[in-house]
């Protein structure tokens, strides 16, 4: 059954729709991203883990007698988890920031952020279901149904 210009032409203005909603999707949802990815970093940093679930390597012994104990990350000013940010950047994405000075040689040492392209997957589900919830829910006002993301 073929259908007539009139209901094809609201078809096609319905896809239009939802293809122009789905493009704004990635920036509104950067900072919801970010929130989650904040709070997946702050349980991998208490759990003293990298983002893949591997336990950091212990310190030295020499290093816990020297701080008094061995909690990992946790020096004399106690700067890297709360001078560590997590935002929305301009535009689209989320980034990630330690304000500790010795982050990178900690980053080194003790994995905080993924390795390459290898995103572990509780950074992509951080990242990645505000990005499905909001597309799920532009192709439902557009009329469809289901989920996008399986």
């Amino acid at each position: 059954m073929a259908l007539s210009p009139e209901v094809a032409a609201r078809e096609m203005a319905r896809v239009a729709e939802t293809i122009e909603a789905l493009t704004r999707i990635p920036s509104q949802q950067s900072a919801a991203a970010a929130k989650r990815l904040y709070k997946v970093l702050v349980d991998q940093y208490l759990r003293q883990c990298d983002p893949y679930g591997k336990p950091w390597k212990k310190l030295a012994p020499s290093t816990v007698k020297a701080k008094g104990h061995a909690v990992i990350g946790i020096g004399k000013n106690r700067a890297m988890l709360p001078r560590m940010q997590v935002a929305p950047m301009s535009g689209a994405g989320v980034g990630v920031t330690f304000g500790a000075d010795y982050a990178a040689y900690f980053n080194r040492r003790r994995a905080l952020l993924p390795v390459g392209d290898n995103i572990p997957p509780t950074w992509r589900a951080a990242i990645e279901g505000p990005l499905n919830e909001a597309a799920t829910a532009a192709g439902r006002a557009a009329g469809g149904q289901g989920s996008i993301d399986g």
